[in-house]
């Protein structure tokens, strides 16, 4: 699969659920209260479409992809949904969140994804060899 689709997969599914969360908040809003949708509301809106479609296709699409790609694709798209989350909270939470915290959860959560990732890899390696060594031992007792 080629890049531009790939994006494009994941363009629709921000249209998507952007417009839902958007028809849901106008259908909600004036049975609460008869103020228009401020644009803190909507950038909002932007936000959680935004998030919902690279959780969505971090850890569910695969759109066909290899097994790289599907790391590459979901360790980009999860880390976006992170950062996304992060100045989210930053520009939007009631209370005050300095730069410095919002970079501090930054780099928190790069880490953590950082060290996991390097978990799994060295995992993973010591499984395949333990996987070659049975089918090696269970090649050379099938051969005498």
């Amino acid at each position: 699969m080629k890049v531009g689709q790939y994006v494009g997969f994941l363009v629709k599914d921000f249209l998507l659920s952007s417009s839902c969360v958007l028809v849901v908040v106008l259908l909600a809003l004036p049975l609460g209260s008869v103020e228009m949708v401020r644009a803190s509301s909507l950038w909002q809106i932007v936000f959680a479409g935004a998030i919902y479609a690279l959780v969505k296709n971090a850890f569910i699409e695969t759109h066909e992809l290899g097994r790289r790609a599907q790391i590459v694709s979901f360790f980009v798209c999860s880390t976006l949904a992170n950062i996304i989350g992060v100045f989210w909270l930053w520009r939007f939470a009631p209370g005050t969140m300095s730069g410095g915290l919002a970079l501090g959860l930054l780099f928190a959560i790069l880490i953590v994804k950082g060290g996991t990732y390097a978990m799994m890899h060295v995992d993973g390696r010591r499984e395949a060899k333990q996987v070659n060594e049975r089918l090696e031992a269970y090649r050379g007792g099938g051969e005498e």
